[in-house]
């Protein structure tokens, strides 16, 4: 019986000992309640993050099955996640019409896909909201096995950003259409090693720039070299007669002929003074060797004014031009030379003027006034008009009417020193090949 009694003393204390918390077990309790509260607010965080992120956020099984979307799905769409319900991306007869399953597809397989932007109009659907761009990610969530559990997609609306670029790319395609296809030759330009030399030359102590480059015409070549060609219109191409732009961009100094290389010392001037713009007439030399006149413009582009970076120019040829002045130079020399060996007075006039000239020959001396003297008074012919032939003179021009009919009629004048003098005067218009008056001439006897 004694026995008996100590078992069950035993058995009493082991059921005892049973009800208490012993250290290991009350730990391991705390690690239980500690890890499920971390875990809780882990989900909860990740939920907040879920919900609370600006951009549209699906969540797909890898079936295809719609787990879950976030509120600014809800706001992108203008629709409610209770609408997903039943929904599955794989089976969109949309997606597959827009093309966008093969997406899905890569994303199912594993791959990070960017989707490019894409227009959605909901009024196509019969759907309320406003059209807008949007651009997609679609991402795989991989389990610890290397197995896709789920895809994620994320929306982003990027309309404004969208359309600013689209707008931007139409401008400068516009601009550069406009560029490529002006008649006149523009080039853009990089003044930028040129500047920055200049500016370490007058550094050294240099205080007559011009008088420097004047006896030292090497310094003028070397900064010719400087200048970079960086883009030039086909108007140039074909000024320059090149092939290809290839042919052109690097280095001015192509262009410049030797004899010509020392005019580009005002150029430099204007950039060591600082000055934005130039302007002024020059010869340019093609790569077949030809010599151009052309009108040279540059000004420095907005932005690029402390480095000039970019300059853009602009090349005229006004090689014809230059030609045709020669020649018309050449024939009023000998048109002058000849009006002023004859005897009789010629006078030019405006087309519809009949008192007053524009140009009057040597021979007008013979009435004791210069050339300068009968030009600057428009009045002298009236002043020294006989009185006697004044009112007949006069009635004469009156009937022209101010037109550039031809005038004949005979009258005196008296010359500086009282003498009088009978003259035939025949004046007619001078036309051109379009039959417009240029002017009107005609000539004293």
């Amino acid at each position: 019986m004694k026995a008996n009694r100590k078992d069950s003393k035993r058995q009493n204390k082991a059921l005892v000992g049973r009800g208490k918390s012993t250290p290991v077990r009350t730990a391991k309790k705390s690690v239980l309640i500690r890890d499920g509260a971390a875990l809780e607010y882990s989900e909860g965080r990740l939920q907040a993050i879920f919900e609370q992120s600006p951009l549209s956020i699906q969540i797909f099984s890898a079936d295809g099955d719609v787990l879950g979307a976030n509120r600014a799905w809800e706001e992108l769409w203008v629709s409610h996640r209770e609408q997903l319900k039943g929904y599955n991306v794989l089976e969109d007869p949309q997606v597959k019409a827009r093309g966008l399953l093969p997406y899905f597809e890569r994303a199912l397989s594993g791959e990070t896909v960017f989707l490019p932007p894409a227009y959605y109009d909901p009024a196509e659907i019969g759907q309320k909201g406003r059209a807008r761009w949007t651009r997609a990610v679609i991402y795989p969530v991989i389990d610890a096995s290397g197995q896709v559990r789920e895809i994620v997609v994320i929306h982003e609306d990027v309309t404004e950003r969208y359309e600013a670029e689209q707008s931007t790319l139409l401008s400068e395609q516009r601009f550069r259409s406009l560029f490529e296809n002006s008649p006149v030759s523009i080039w853009e330009e990089d003044f930028s090693e040129l500047k920055s030399y200049l500016d370490e030359l007058t550094k050294t102590g240099i205080t007559d720039l011009d008088a420097y480059l004047t006896a030292h015409p090497e310094v003028i070549i070397k900064c010719i070299e400087l200048v970079k060609i960086v883009d030039v219109n086909r108007a140039g191409m074909k000024l320059y007669e090149a092939g290809s732009k290839a042919d052109l961009l690097g280095g001015l100094h192509k262009t410049f002929p030797p004899d010509s290389r020392l005019g580009f010392k005002a150029e430099i001037l204007r950039i060591a003074r600082g000055e934005l713009r130039y302007e002024s007439e020059g010869k340019a030399q093609t790569l077949q060797g030809n010599v151009r006149d052309v009108l040279v413009h540059w000004v420095v582009a907005p932005g690029h004014e402390r480095t000039y970076s970019k300059v853009l120019v602009s090349l005229t040829d006004i090689t014809e031009l230059k030609q045709a002045e020669e020649k018309l130079r050449t024939a009023e020399a000998k048109y002058r030379t000849l009006i002023e060996k004859i005897s009789p007075i010629v006078y030019t006039a405006e087309p519809e003027q009949h008192i007053g000239v524009t140009y009057i020959s040597p021979q007008i001396e013979q009435l004791g006034f210069s050339q300068e003297e009968w030009s600057a008074d428009p009045d002298l012919w009236l002043k020294r008009l006989h009185p006697d032939d004044r009112e007949r003179i006069l009635a004469q021009l009156d009937e022209l009417n101010g037109s550039v009919d031809p005038f004949q009629g005979e009258y005196r004048l008296i010359t500086r020193d009282g003498q009088v003098r009978w003259f035939y005067d025949h004046a007619f218009p001078v036309k051109d090949a379009e039959g417009r008056t240029l002017f009107r001439q005609g000539y004293m006897l």
